[in-house]
């Protein structure tokens, strides 16, 4: 019963460590595509219902979503 509970812990701890490696590397991602003038963040970003993608530096995730009347939210 220890080693399973043990080896239950140890998986648990791995998982959530790969977890966070992905979201880091998928942030610094975005990080690298707001601050290079090269890249259009717009191309992988596809906003709902008719929105257009504008890039926007001044946000977190770098692009801002104009969404159509009657459609509001991060991506519309």
């Amino acid at each position: 019963m220890g080693s399973l509970y043990m080896f239950t812990i140890i998986v648990l701890s791995l998982s959530t460590r790969a977890d966070a490696f992905k979201h880091r590397s998928d942030r610094q991602i975005q990080i690298d595509q707001c601050l290079n003038p090269d890249v259009d963040i717009c191309d992988f970003i596809e906003c709902e219902n008719g929105g257009s993608c504008m890039k926007d530096s001044t946000t977190t995730d770098c692009f801002k979503c104009i969404c159509v009347a009657g459609f509001t939210g991060k991506i519309c």
